[in-house]
């Protein structure tokens, strides 16, 4: 089918939104929350049976071989780019490091607890994965090319967002609600590339979720912290202090200088092949 990855696009966004705005105004229960991010995974599972997609094909997401410089990449590629934003932050006065988290951060057991924790996120980001990289990159890769798709996966899995960025922003009180998400959905289409490498180098989801969990984990339980929402999630330190809006805008340039490597790297791979 030409335009089954936009119609699965459509799908997807109404069908996430819908969950997120029940869950994120409240309408059940708050430990609830999470369930939203299992809406790309079971998407992706309706399309693949619709359109018969065979079970092996399916299977193969999660069996396929992956080499140890995947595993290696997943897990300290966020460090790296969180590590840079940090740098620039420091160097330009835009934020604060925070040397008395750093002895904490560097404790054996901040730093086992914090392997656990991404351990124990595989499930939740696995059901954003299976449907992203899984089903949607192949589909748009297949008719763009990797530079387009990513870019166009990109865009979506940040517009995929909005309801709960909005109503978070706005609980929160960080600033103004729609410029924050606008500015949320860029630092997620960003931080898309290192994804398509990662899934073209194993056709294994698996490091995408570890380098999902890492990343979202890393960000806010050891750079940045995050802000006490009432009803939602309590405060956290961070090794950078720094306003989120300022932070995210750090994302985004540093983000897109990063991803100016990925399309490198899909240019010379697609001369290889």
């Amino acid at each position: 089918m030409k335009y089954r990855p936009w119609v699965f696009i459509v799908a997807v966004l109404l069908f996430s939104w819908l969950v997120q705005i029940v869950l994120f105004t409240g309408m059940l229960p708050a430990n609830l929350l999470i369930l939203y991010m299992f809406a790309p995974a079971l998407t992706a599972f309706i399309f693949f049976v619709l359109f018969k997609t065979p079970w092996r094909e399916q299977l193969d997401l999660f069996i396929r071989r992956i080499d140890l410089w995947s595993i290696v990449f997943a897990f300290f590629y966020p460090f790296f780019w969180l590590s840079l934003v940090l740098l620039v932050a420091v160097l330009t006065g835009l934020g604060q490091f925070n040397a008395s988290f750093l002895s904490k951060a560097l404790a054996w057991p901040f730093i086992s607890s914090f392997l656990m924790l991404v351990v124990f996120a595989f499930p939740t980001m696995w059901g954003e994965e299976y449907g992203w990289r899984g089903y949607l990159l192949p589909g748009l890769v297949e008719r763009y090319g990797k530079l387009n798709a990513t870019l166009i996966l990109g865009l979506v899995w940040g517009c995929w967002h909005i309801p709960s960025y909005y109503i978070l922003y706005s609980q929160a009180g960080l600033g103004q609600p729609v410029l924050l998400t606008i500015t949320g959905i860029l630092t997620v289409a960003v931080g898309a590339f290192p994804y398509t490498y990662l899934f073209y180098r194993t056709r294994n989801i698996i490091p995408c979720v570890l380098l999902h969990a890492a990343y979202d984990l890393a960000s806010g339980h050891i750079f940045f912290g995050t802000p006490a929402i009432p009803g939602f999630t309590d405060g956290t330190p961070g090794l950078v202090m720094m306003p989120w809006p300022t932070a995210m805008m750090l994302l985004i340039v540093t983000g897109a200088v990063l991803a100016g490597g990925f399309v490198f790297l899909f240019g010379k791979e697609a001369k290889g092949t």
